[in-house]
């Protein structure tokens, strides 16, 4: 199976990241996360990614479909709301995501984090975590969490031939399968992680078909934005 190639960004990476070349090598998507602690310096204070407006502009402007995920930690309330509010109008081809892997999280926190942004999105969310991690949170007894192995599973698990699934699911949708070290990836810096989608380009593009309006939509935004920024500085 020739999978189709991406990659997850998020402050951690640069926001230099020549991403008109990294579609000429082939990667066609992008995850990018928009949302989580303030990690490593407060985990009691919720942010927007600061990298995630630039990552988000230029991948989209490079061709790139792009998903958004959450960072979920365990006591603080409200994220699902705080994920929504940071992602506004924009579109997310890929979708939304929550990512599951804080060592405080229960199946029950989970579940209520999921159910409260699946009310506030076109669709229902994805899952992003490990296989050992869900199964120790027993998150296959929680249809919330699974949907019966429905809701989207984005699983991490690096330099294997093929990803662990956790109990609840038969079907990965996108593979978390390796971390590059510096510079392994001409077009960025630094390190950064690397994705599969479980299909080949056809399968792909069939099912986040992009629509043409999409792009004039995003460049008026963009318009907006600036236009209402010019308006705070005139007396």
């Amino acid at each position: 199976m020739d999978y189709v190639r991406g990659l997850d960004v998020s402050k951690y990476q640069t926001v230099s990241i020549d991403w008109d070349r990294l579609r000429s090598e082939g990667y066609r998507f992008v995850l990018i996360r928009a949302s989580g602690p303030d990690r490593p310096h407060n985990w009691t204070y919720l942010e927007k990614d600061p990298h995630f407006d630039t990552h988000y502009e230029r991948a989209g402007k490079a061709g790139f479909l792009r998903g958004a995920y959450h960072y979920l930690v365990p006591d603080l309330a409200q994220q699902a709301a705080f994920f929504v509010d940071t992602i506004g109008e924009r579109k997310l081809e890929l979708g939304y995501w929550g990512d599951v892997e804080d060592g405080g999280l229960s199946s029950e926190k989970c579940g209520a984090f999921f159910e409260a942004l699946d009310r506030q999105i076109p669709r229902p969310a994805g899952i992003y975590s490990r296989a050992s991690f869900l199964n120790g949170i027993k998150a296959h007894l929680s249809d919330i969490l699974t949907q019966g192995g429905k809701r989207p599973l984005w699983v991490a698990h690096f330099d294997a031939e093929r990803p662990t699934l956790p109990r609840g699911w038969d079907h990965w949708d996108f593979w978390q399968y390796t971390v590059t070290q510096v510079g392994v990836v001409p077009s960025i810096p630094g390190r950064v992680d690397l994705d599969y989608y479980c299909g080949d380009l056809a399968e792909f593009e069939a099912e986040f078909k992009r629509d043409p309006m999409d792009e004039i939509r995003e460049q008026l935004r963009v318009i907006e934005e600036a236009l209402a920024r010019i308006r705070t500085l005139m007396p």
